[in-house]
């Protein structure tokens, strides 16, 4: 956590020292709809005001999405954004806060004998266009050799009507499972990475 902090404290006091024209009095951190985002975020607050004279204020974000909208538009500073999220060339990231977990599920009554039959057994949702899961899963089909033609993929309004999810996500709550219970769950990852940030 303090190597994140300092990563994040270096590239706030480049901004500001970059800027001598422009002498800015205050920046802003978007959190998100929900923990740990919030939490994260105003930890990054906290920490840096004691250096920087309570110039880091945190607004209430509205998702991630929501959050890379407003850096976009330069109506937020920082940012916290998921990184299902679609890329964006006029945004920067300065470091990851937790690591990814790439979550697989399927309906219970499937039972797909490969990555390439998982393809072929419905629907699929694997992000919004552009996202990293998407480009992930974009990927994978052509490396399996998948006939990406043949890849029926849903939208976020369509979510549970998907066959198949592919999600890169932190750890899933006890709510989003209970909403999941129709599906079988394949988290993959190193267990040794858990809990820990960059």
């Amino acid at each position: 956590m303090r190597l994140c902090l300092w990563l994040v404290l270096v590239a706030i006091l480049c901004t500001v020292s970059s800027s001598c024209s422009d002498k800015r009095q205050s920046y802003k951190i978007l959190g998100n709809i929900e923990d740990p985002q919030n939490e994260i975020a105003n930890t990054i607050a906290t920490v840096l005001n004691m250096h920087l004279v309570d110039s880091l204020h945190v607004v209430a974000g509205i998702g991630s999405l929501a959050n890379l909208d407003s850096l976009e538009l330069g109506r937020a500073d920082f940012g916290i954004v998921d990184n299902y999220s679609r890329f964006s060339d006029k945004v920067s990231s300065i470091l990851p806060l937790y690591p990814q977990v790439l979550h697989i599920l399927h309906k219970r009554n499937l039972n797909p004998a490969s990555l390439t039959a998982l393809f072929m057994s419905g629907k699929i949702f694997a992000g919004i266009e552009g996202s990293g899961t998407r480009t992930f899963v974009d990927q994978l089909i052509l490396d399996l050799g998948v006939n990406s033609s043949q890849v029926e993929f849903v939208d976020i309004f369509h979510f549970f009507d998907a066959d198949v999810i592919f999600s890169f996500t932190d750890l899933l709550t006890q709510d989003e499972l209970k909403d999941l219970k129709g599906y079988k769950l394949f988290s993959i990852d190193d267990v040794s990475a858990l809990g820990k940030g960059s």
